[in-house]
């Protein structure tokens, strides 16, 4: 690895913990499932686009999954407050209530991994890490909930971290974007 650059040596490090500490599917729900409704802002709505977008699917495929989870209640669509002519997806209390209680993450093998590290070595990696998210480049456009200050808390308030599954080189591909 000492030949690839530091982008290329994390991209590789953040695949290996990501497929190390990912959740499986629930018995309610895969895990696509999951990710989406991690994607749905708690106040408001967000728009099938948006969703679909950030998650690098068809829309699609993003339209049948907000169906899916319509139809069990954990979702339910809007006319969006800005624009009529749009639908907007919105959390329901029960969707609220399951986002608030779930992590995409396994935070027990996470725990049991992170305790094999020293105290200082923890706090080192968080460090950096907080550091990282601080000089990170906004992704969304100005006027997307994934660019508003209550999408992601803040590194210093406590709860848990909701990272965005990172999309393989081989996908973007596919897809003609670069990498």
């Amino acid at each position: 690895m000492a030949n690839k650059s530091t982008a290329e040596q994390f991209d590789f490090l953040y695949g290996r913990l990501w497929r190390a500490f990912i959740k499986p599917d629930a018995d309610d729900l895969s895990q696509h499932e999951r990710q989406l409704l991690h994607h749905v802002p708690a106040v408001g709505g967000i728009p099938l686009g948006d969703v679909s977008n950030h998650l690098g699917i068809p829309k699609s495929s993003a339209s049948e999954q907000v169906k899916s989870l319509e139809r069990r209640g954990f979702l339910s669509r809007r006319r969006d407050l800005h624009d009529e002519r749009r639908l907007s997806i919105v959390l329901t209390a029960k969707g609220q209530a399951r986002v608030a209680a779930d992590s995409v993450l396994d935070l027990d093998r996470l725990a049991a991994a992170l305790k094999k590290l020293s105290s200082r070595e923890r706090v080192a990696l968080l460090a950096g890490m907080e550091r990282l998210t601080a000089v990170a480049p906004k992704v969304s456009s100005p006027d997307s909930v994934f660019s508003a200050p209550e999408f992601e808390p803040p590194a210093s308030q406590p709860g848990p971290v909701r990272p965005h599954v990172p999309r393989s080189s081989r996908h973007l591909k596919r897809k003609g974007a670069s990498a």
